[in-house]
C-alpha cells in the first residue's frame, strides 16, 4: 500500500519527525501524571509510564529478554520481566487515597501470582510467528509481598494466593511527588506493579 501512495507516506513521515522533535525536548523534564482531580474518579498508571535515570538504551528492545530495561509493552508484562521504575505524579488535592497495586489490569480479573494460559483467541498467530510469546499466555510469579513508596514514606503488605490487587490507604499532600511500587518474594524476585489504580478513599 505504501508504494502506491508515496505522497501520503512522505507526509506521515514528515509529521512524525516534527512530532518527535517536539516531544524529545522533554525527555529529561519532569512530566507528572495527574491524580486526584475531580474530573477523574480513578486514574490507572501503567508500567509504560515508568521513568528511570539509569535506563539503558537498546537498539532492538524486542530481542532483549533480561531485566535491565523498563517495561514498555504488553509482551514484557506477560513474560513478567523488566526493571522497575518510578512514576512522576501530581497530587491535585490533599486527601486520603486508595492506591491499588496489580500485576494484571482489572479487566483481566486474575490473581497477582497467577499466570495466563496460552490461547489462539483474539489475535493472528500466523502473522508474527517469531514473537508469538508476546501475544499469548503470561508467566506466573510467586510474589509474597507488595510495597508502595511515595516520597520518603513506604508501606508493605503481604500478597495472598488469591489477591488480585493490594490496596494501600494513604494521606497525600497536594503537589508533585514520586511513586514507586513493587511486588517481591522477599528474596531475589522483585518487579514493579505493572498497573497502579489511584482513587480517593471514601470517608
Amino acid at each position: 500500500i505504501a508504494a502506491q501512495h508515496p505522497d501520503v507516506v512522505a507526509t506521515l513521515r514528515n509529521d512524525y519527525e516534527a512530532w518527535w522533535a517536539l516531544v524529545s525536548e522533554q525527555f529529561d523534564d519532569s512530566i507528572p501524571i495527574s491524580i486526584g482531580a475531580d474530573q477523574e474518579e480513578e486514574a490507572c498508571l501503567r508500567a509504560h509510564d515508568w521513568r528511570h535515570p539509569d535506563n539503558p538504551k537498546h537498539t532492538d528492545p524486542d530481542v532483549v529478554e533480561d531485566n535491565s530495561y523498563l517495561v514498555f509493552q504488553q509482551g514484557q508484562i506477560r513474560m513478567g520481566v523488566g526493571r522497575n521504575g518510578y512514576l512522576e505524579v501530581m497530587v491535585e488535592q490533599s486527601a486520603r487515597y486508595e492506591i491499588e497495586l496489580r500485576r494484571w489490569p482489572k479487566e483481566e480479573d486474575r490473581a497477582i501470582v497467577d499466570g495466563i494460559e496460552e490461547s489462539e483467541e483474539g489475535w493472528r498467530s500466523d502473522i508474527i510467528v517469531d514473537r508469538q510469546f508476546y501475544y499469548t499466555g503470561g508467566k506466573a510469579l510467586p510474589f509474597t509481598q507488595a510495597t508502595l513508596t511515595i516520597g520518603d514514606q513506604a508501606w508493605t503488605k503481604p500478597v495472598g494466593p488469591k489477591d488480585k490487587g493490594i490496596v494501600f490507604i494513604v494521606n497525600l499532600s497536594q503537589g508533585e511527588t514520586r511513586l514507586v511500587s513493587s511486588f517481591s518474594n522477599g528474596a531475589n524476585l522483585s518487579r514493579g506493579a505493572y498497573y497502579v489504580y489511584v482513587r480517593k478513599a471514601e470517608r
